[in-house]
């Protein structure tokens, strides 16, 4: 067996497992371990992976060459600039949620203020 052959099933599967568990994560599906899985299954596949380009590495230098390897960069660059830089440090979740969440649950006289409203009419929707 050639190293081609020990890492290209394990990074197809793990690609596979960790896309899925991506996906259960984002809808919030699953079990409280699935978090833990994804990210320890995320490092065993940036090994496995780091092993497929070495062992496919004159293939991977022709197919980065260029453009493709250019724009391959650049988003690896942006996102990696965004998650240490611009991303929020605080682990509070979602912002969009943290403002959402308080109005859904505040009292109906207190959305008036926030709507200028009066509560009567706000009752009638």
């Amino acid at each position: 067996m050639t190293a081609k052959n020990f890492s290209t099933t394990p990074t197809i599967a793990l690609f596979l497992i960790i896309s899925a568990t991506g996906i259960f994560l984002l809808i919030h599906a699953g079990s409280p371990n699935l978090k833990a899985i994804h990210e320890w299954l995320g490092l065993v596949f940036v090994v496995c992976g780091l092993l497929h380009a070495f062992a496919n590495w004159k293939l991977m230098k022709r197919y980065l060459g260029g453009m493709k390897g250019a724009a391959i960069g650049l988003m690896l660059i942006s996102a990696v600039t965004y998650s240490l830089v611009a991303a929020p440090s605080d682990q509070a979740g979602n912002p969009i949620r943290s403002v959402i969440i308080p109005v859904m649950k505040a009292p109906l006289s207190t959305i008036a203020i926030l709507y200028g409203q009066q509560t009567d009419t706000l009752v009638d929707f």
